[in-house]
């Protein structure tokens, strides 16, 4: 028995997660959002005239419009007013000492020394060893927990300790642009999202070797057609790359500007309601979809099917791409275009000089006139909405 319980302490663990609001309840806390925001007062106490209106708007209770009122308070955000999932803490395990200490035993023997067992068949051999009548531990079959429970304790294994004897695999998520027009129906209510290939290979900072086309990440207001938010990198496009580039599109340019010395205008910034992307696995994914929703953001990702062109973020797209062809290693809108010319050999610009130039390009787009704003500049309308906002 001393045996056991010093091998399962050897199993280091992923620290638990923390309790995570369903899609349901973080869309009911995305509804009710507006109503706190407008009514709850962060830095002084809830009226009653307060109350009143929530309730009107929302038709909660006094005494739940309260509760939610004083974790609004604490974290103002749309995931504040989702309600907690129920059941067991997250991170903990049924199940006696004795017990847990023989799971990870056989985990130890059976997961991590043996190549190729999946959790799915190491914990249908575990619990099977732990209940044979003729086993070495024979645990009544009601003291062991299930096999999903048993999965769930393999899963949260921690890396290190899964990297000796097992090894990772990337998930690479390549998907098509699916156009489509979305009706805005205010400022900073629709924003669309699409990544694509930069139209440039680029070179490395030390010996100015090729390195290959950059990956963008767009993010337009399509209520004013300005870029709300944008990233540049090398790897595909991924649950990480969307955060960063909406982080972008809500955080204010000061420190990026800085940081890149450029000397431009760009206030575009701010908290959105739905955000349109195509059919992505990295749009599709559940946290990706839950921290949408955990900031009072709709994540409408379009349905799968064939592309229809005429979108705005595909217009964008395709504007910005145009701006690209005069930069050294562009590779033009396609092969036949640029017979003869050696886009690579061409190539001169690192990442961080590709982006300096697409930031400037950015604010060149927004104080160009635009078509679709019925000649006025994406700048100008930024402003005029902005100012009748606050």
């Amino acid at each position: 028995m001393k045996f056991l319980v010093e091998f399962s302490t050897m199993i280091a663990r992923k620290p638990p997660p923390s309790a995570r609001r369903s899609e349901a309840a973080l869309a009911t806390g995305t509804a009710l959002y507006p109503a706190f925001r407008q009514y709850v007062p962060l830095d002084a106490p809830l009226t009653a005239q307060a109350v009143v209106a929530i309730s009107t708007v929302t038709g909660l209770k006094e005494r739940r419009i309260r509760e939610l009122a004083r974790r609004f308070r604490d974290h103002p955000v749309a995931e504040s007013l989702a309600s907690l999932p129920k059941g067991p803490k997250p991170g903990s395990r049924r199940g006696g000492p004795t017990v847990l200490a023989a799971i990870d035993t056989l985990i130890g023997e059976i997961h991590l020394r043996k190549a190729g067992a999946s959790m799915k068949e190491t914990a249908r051999q575990v619990r099977g060893l732990l209940i044979a009548d003729n086993g070495d531990y024979r645990f009544e079959a009601s003291e062991v927990p299930s096999e999903r429970s048993i999965e769930r304790a393999i899963a949260a294994i921690s890396d290190p300790v899964r990297a000796r004897t097992m090894m990772g695999s990337k998930t690479r998520s390549a998907h098509e642009p699916h156009a489509g027009e979305y009706l805005s129906r205010g400022f900073l209510d629709l924003v669309q999202m699409d990544h694509t290939r930069a139209d440039v290979i680029l070179v490395d900072s030390v010996q100015r070797k090729e390195l290959g086309r950059p990956w963008v990440t767009l993010l337009i207001e399509v209520r004013t057609r300005c870029i709300l938010g944008f990233y540049v990198s090398f790897g595909d496009p991924s649950i990480f790359r969307c955060g960063r580039a909406i982080a972008n599109a809500i955080l204010p340019k000061h420190s990026l500007l800085q940081a890149l010395q450029l000397d431009v205008d760009y206030p575009m910034h701010g908290l959105f309601k739905r955000l349109h992307a195509d059919h992505a696995a990295a749009h599709r994914a559940q946290s990706f979809r839950s921290a949408c929703l955990s900031h009072g953001i709709d994540p409408d990702v379009r349905p799968r099917g064939p592309a229809h062109f005429g979108g705005h973020i595909e217009r964008l797209i395709g504007t910005m791409m145009a701006k690209m062809r005069l930069l050294p290693g562009a590779t033009g809108a396609n092969a036949t275009k640029r017979d003869g010319y050696d886009a690579g050999a061409a190539a001169a610009m690192t990442i961080d000089e590709f982006e300096r130039w697409f930031v400037r390009a950015i604010c060149l787009y927004h104080a160009e006139p635009h078509a679709g704003l019925g000649g006025c500049a994406p700048a100008q309308a930024w402003a005029e909405e902005a100012r009748s906002q606050g």
